[in-house]
């Protein structure tokens, strides 16, 4: 069994995956059916979900650099890495050693320019002056983080800068970069918490609710923290779907 994960594009890409006996079927089919093009096609070759060549491990969360940069070379080539969510753990000789497993093209790597540690842990470590940009560009969004003086700031650079339509500014308010390991019990999988009355409906999602709650706790805490147009909503107008 071959799976391969291709993405279509026109306007906007597209991704699907599918089973075939090759890359020509594929690539004569989409070229044949569809006026996008191709951007590509890639073989899964390791997959837990369609168990090709996957051998369960333990994965066990911890700390990690906000961003490592890794500037490596070989014989005649060069490339630039940009990784996330490397392990604090990792030494810079751990890194080296692992790299010097990969290829730039043809040739094997063989001396590093720069290795940069971002030592920021959970990324972003200081809410303080921090702002999420959020833009669209050919039917995706994207966000970016920015420290400035001032949200207009932000927004100024960012239509200055960005080539996309920046829809929303966000303010970090706050942050907490702990780490907490998924028991998997205790707790359902989410609640729906619908606030209804003459003026508005809206419904919230909240995953990871504690099992030991009464009922009637929840929809206190609800009715403390949220509001509906500016009021606290009655407690009568609360309903919870437990999930």
């Amino acid at each position: 069994m071959k799976i391969f994960h291709c993405t279509l594009s026109l306007g906007r890409s597209d991704t699907i995956f599918v089973e075939s006996s090759s890359k020509a079927k594929l690539l004569s089919f989409f070229n044949t059916v569809s006026e996008a093009v191709v951007r590509n096609i890639k073989e899964i070759v390791f997959s837990k979900d369609y168990n090709i060549n996957y051998k369960p491990y333990e994965y066990i969360p911890e700390s990690t650099y906000s961003k490592v940069i890794v500037q490596a070379l070989s014989q005649n080539y060069s490339q630039t890495y940009v990784l996330h969510h490397i392990k604090k753990s990792v030494t810079e000789e751990e890194l080296k050693k692992q790299f010097k497993k990969l290829v730039i093209k043809n040739e094997a790597i063989i001396d590093f320019v720069t290795i940069q540690f971002y030592d920021e842990g959970v990324s972003p470590i200081d809410p303080d002056n921090l702002y999420q940009v959020q833009y669209k560009r050919n039917s995706k969004t994207y966000t970016e983080n920015f420290y400035g003086n001032s949200w207009q700031d932000i927004r100024d650079l960012a239509i200055s800068l960005i080539d996309g339509e920046v829809t929303e500014i966000r303010k970090f308010v706050h942050h907490d970069s702990t780490i907490k390991k998924d028991t998997g019990s205790n707790y359902f999988k989410s609640c729906s918490f619908t606030l209804d009355n003459s003026e508005m409906y809206r419904t919230y999602k909240i995953p990871k609710v504690k099992h030991n709650i009464p009922h009637d706790v929840l929809v206190e805490h609800f009715a403390n923290a949220f509001t509906l147009k500016g009021k606290s909503p009655k407690k009568d107008e609360i309903y919870i779907k437990y999930n």
